[in-house]
């Protein structure tokens, strides 16, 4: 929220994103040290469809791959 308050909403994107994704075990699929590379090599609007999905619960494994 602080980041998003900042007006770095990129990079509050990225981190909400490193936070919420865990695999079907539980793990991190993100490490904070991999921050720097979603925030260069992905399309902030593919960042926003992933947490909009991932507000909304709905996200399907499909999905997340293909993003």
């Amino acid at each position: 929220m602080e980041l998003s308050n900042d007006g770095k909403s990129a990079e509050a994107m990225v981190m909400t994103i490193i936070y919420r994704l865990i695999d079907e075990e539980g793990n991190p699929v993100f490490r904070k040290a991999e921050k720097a590379e979603l925030m260069r090599q992905v399309d902030p609007d593919v960042l926003s469809r992933i947490i909009t999905t991932i507000s909304d619960g709905t996200m399907t494994d499909e999905e997340v791959t293909k993003n």
